[in-house]
């Protein structure tokens, strides 16, 4: 029984591996990608899959367990990183949480939205996706683009036929812009 749940485990595990590298390709490719929400429990059952697996071969004479060690240490090592130095900490970091980021939704409108991007902590300000929904669990990046609005400070998406969307948000002075956004 042991070792039915333990290759399970393992089936798991790799299947939602490659599950990832293929959804990675065909995004950067075709440009459509699972929903973003979706997507972070894909990883995180995948990386906390490979931190029991690592418990598991722990004994093991298999080289699996230096793979799936790197699910137990580098959480570990970017939190050492912060304690000894804070730069080289946030760089591990950016690193380490680029796979796990989840993009906040700050407006939409019907089947577009726009979302924030993760460019990591040592980044400037504001970089934004628009995306397309497409179906329940498709979404499909048409640009990104930069404005210096905070997302609390974005107000109304509009989009026209002629592939443009209208951003409207609240400028340095407190006052209502526009910014037009074109995508290919």
């Amino acid at each position: 029984m042991e070792m039915k749940r333990k290759t399970g485990l393992y089936q798991l595990h790799f299947g939602l591996l490659i599950f990832l590298v293929l959804h990675f390709i065909v995004s950067l490719i075709v440009g459509w990608q699972l929903k973003a929400s979706l997507l972070f429990w894909v990883k995180i059952i995948a990386f906390l899959s490979g931190i029991v697996l690592f418990f598991i071969s722990w004994k093991n004479r298999s080289k699996l367990k230096y793979y799936f060690g790197i699910y137990v240490f580098s959480p570990l090592i970017v939190g050492i990183g912060y304690l000894l130095d804070g730069l080289m900490g946030a760089i591990l970091a950016s690193f380490f949480f680029v796979f796990f980021h989840v993009p906040e939704k700050v407006v939409s409108n019907g089947y577009f939205q726009v979302e924030t991007a993760y460019d990591g902590f040592l980044s400037a300000c504001c970089h934004y996706n628009l995306n397309e929904r497409k179906f329940l669990i498709l979404e499909k990046r048409l640009t990104r683009f930069e404005l210096e609005a905070m997302p609390n400070e974005i107000l109304k998406l509009e989009t026209s036929g002629n592939r443009q969307a209208i951003l409207t948000y609240r400028n340095y002075k407190g006052k209502p812009d526009t910014t037009l956004i074109n995508w290919p």
